[in-house]
């Protein structure tokens, strides 16, 4: 069976965003759904982490700055993602 696993308690709809409505569609995607934008990056390997900087981090709608906030301060310390 190649079904995708989904969790019940964060499907990929509005419902999992918060009480909260959203003007703004979202698309869900699964990570093997992101690639590269041009056909010479997928040579690169794919990473998460490649010098972050607090800037790199954005508030979107979600109301969530307590972990943009944690996410900022990770950034500026190299040993924690490791």
């Amino acid at each position: 069976n190649k079904q995708s696993f989904v969790d019940d308690q964060f499907p990929p709809s509005s419902r999992s965003l918060g009480a909260g409505s959203f003007n703004q569609c979202s698309q869900w995607l699964r990570i093997s759904e992101v690639t590269p934008l041009s056909h010479d990056d997928r040579k690169l390997p794919w990473t998460i982490f490649s010098s972050p900087k607090p800037s790199d981090i954005q508030q979107g709608a979600l109301g969530n700055c307590w972990l943009i906030a944690a996410l900022a301060l990770i950034s500026e310390q190299p040993r924690l993602l490791e």
